[in-house]
């Protein structure tokens, strides 16, 4: 083999291995980037404003944190509807999701026993439900409920339907009154007979004024019976309560 005809090939083999140099660097230096919005692109038309936070739907979580109306659900008993706030926290497994942030008294209003778990206060105004062992909150927002589980152990026990004090107001101001009337009228058919009539009426007013409860309960009789006739009043009860 004379030399240039040497020199070729040892041109062209480092041609080769320069192209499929150039082709297997790509392959081994790829990368993946995460989806990612550009929340500027919606203040398009108000150029200036705060950005929203968008990271609650790209880490799959799907609802922002905020103030929800919600039922809340205590171990598959309704607690009444409440506005509570929830914060992007850790649940007992582990998982960032939304929580519910409720004061140590909101809990015992709830029926729980909060003074048997003192590291409930936390470290601020959240209470820290883990502190109850095996307890836990799931956030149903198609439904807008608040499902609490808790363990019976720390639950006060109350009967079915038990609303704790704290919840109770003084109702509205109002008069009352309940009625009810009857009547009967007999014809004679016999001359040594006459007509007779016979009324009766019951009334139960009240009143509702703050805490004080007035209530009374009264009746009324008429009897006619051809020329004469009777009537009378009477009042069974009258008496005033109160809570103390």
């Amino acid at each position: 083999m004379n030399a240039d005809a040497y020199k070729k090939i040892m041109t062209l083999s480092r041609i080769a291995c320069f192209i499929a140099l150039q082709c297997a660097l790509p392959a081994g230096n790829t990368a993946f980037a995460r989806e990612y919005f550009n929340p500027a692109l919606l203040g398009i038309d108000g150029p200036g404003k705060e950005l929203t936070d968008l990271s609650a739907f790209e880490e799959g979580i799907g609802q922002m944190p905020g103030t929800y109306r919600v039922d809340v659900i205590v171990n598959k008993s309704s607690a009444g509807v409440h506005d509570v706030n929830f914060v992007m926290q850790k649940d007992t497994a582990g998982n960032t999701t939304l929580q519910p942030c409720f004061s140590v008294d909101s809990l015992r209003e709830f029926g729980i026993r909060t003074d048997a778990f003192p590291n409930l206060a936390g470290h601020g105004d959240c209470a820290n439900l883990a502190a109850i062992p095996q307890a836990s909150a799931e956030f149903a927002f198609e439904r807008q409920q608040l499902r609490l589980s808790i363990p019976q152990a720390a639950v006060d026990s109350h009967a079915r339907g038990y609303v704790a004090p704290e919840r109770l107001d003084e109702g509205i101001n109002a008069l009352l009154l309940n009625y009810s009337f009857s009547g009967a009228n007999t014809e004679a058919r016999r001359g040594d007979m006459t007509d007779s009539d016979s009324y009766y009426l019951s009334l139960r007013p009240g009143l509702n004024i703050g805490p004080w409860r007035i209530r009374n309960y009264s009746t009324w009789n008429r009897n006619v019976n051809g020329d004469s006739a009777d009537e009378s009043w009477d009042s069974l009860y009258t008496y005033a309560q109160r809570n103390i």
